[in-house]
């Protein structure tokens, strides 16, 4: 996912600009916007083929895909602003994904079969907000909080005491967080104070875990492949003046 990310300074049309927006000439008295936003997505598999003894043991394919967006635009303002405007911005996602593949036997395993596994996570959180006008007199607060967990774990095993001829072990974790943060607090004249706050946090875990097999005996195991793959853009804006917006 690619950000763009720009500041841009505008002629005195602004005004303009936040009057269409917020829809009115005039605000008078405070003004509050409050977003709270929270997904917890949580996906399991659990695959097992093989009692005592397994020979000729199948196949095992198993896939967590996950997408979760949660998105934020707040806007206040107009031609003359009068009393203190706070927007707040609270927004949690969390993403537990876990495969567990069994295909051996326990005692013995005899041309194991192959085993596939992949989870794969998409997390964007956006953050919008825009107060002002010409004219603010008043406190100006934004606030935003930006919280991504993601937790990833594959265990594989695919024999017991003796292996013959084991099957193939492919895990792949694939991991992508994007948290976007954009804060504008615009005017021609602002008498009064801009509090601006962004906090954002990503924490991802991968775990991958394959066991051939055969505690006693491994005749020609298969072949084991793991792949851990991760990628975060935390991405923050803030502007304060006149004719300066944020945009992602």
């Amino acid at each position: 996912m690619t950000l763009i990310r720009k500041l841009f300074v505008l002629p005195v049309a602004v005004g303009a600009l936040a009057l269409g927006a917020a829809g009115a000439q005039a605000q008078i008295g405070d003004s509050t916007q409050s977003n709270t936003q929270s997904s917890a997505t949580t996906q399991g598999i659990s695959q097992s083929t093989g009692g005592a003894i397994v020979i000729g043991g199948g196949n095992q394919t198993a896939e967590n895909d996950s997408d979760t967006n949660l998105s934020n635009s707040q806007s206040t303002g107009g031609f003359l602003v009068v009393g203190d405007t706070t927007q707040t911005n609270d927004q949690s996602a969390t993403t537990n994904q876990e495969i567990d593949q069994d295909a051996g036997g326990g005692t013995l395993t005899v041309g194991g079969g192959d085993q596939d596994a992949e989870n794969d996570s998409e997390t964007n959180l956006d953050n919008s907000q825009e107060a002002g006008g010409l004219l603010n007199v008043g406190d100006t607060t934004q606030s935003s909080t930006q919280v991504a967990a993601t937790t990833q774990s594959i265990g594989q095993s695919s024999g017991g005491g003796i292996v013959i001829f084991g099957g193939n072990q492919d895990a792949t974790n694939d991991s992508d967080t994007t948290l976007n943060n954009s804060q504008s607090s615009f005017g021609l004249l602002i008498l009064g104070g801009t509090d601006q706050a962004n906090a954002q946090t990503a924490t991802t875990g991968q775990d991958i875990d394959q066991a051939e097999g055969g505690s006693a005996l491994v005749l020609f195991g298969g072949s084991q492949s793991a792949t851990n793959s991760q990628s975060t853009i935390a991405d923050n804006c803030q502007a304060v003046g006149f004719g300066v917006f944020c945009f992602i």
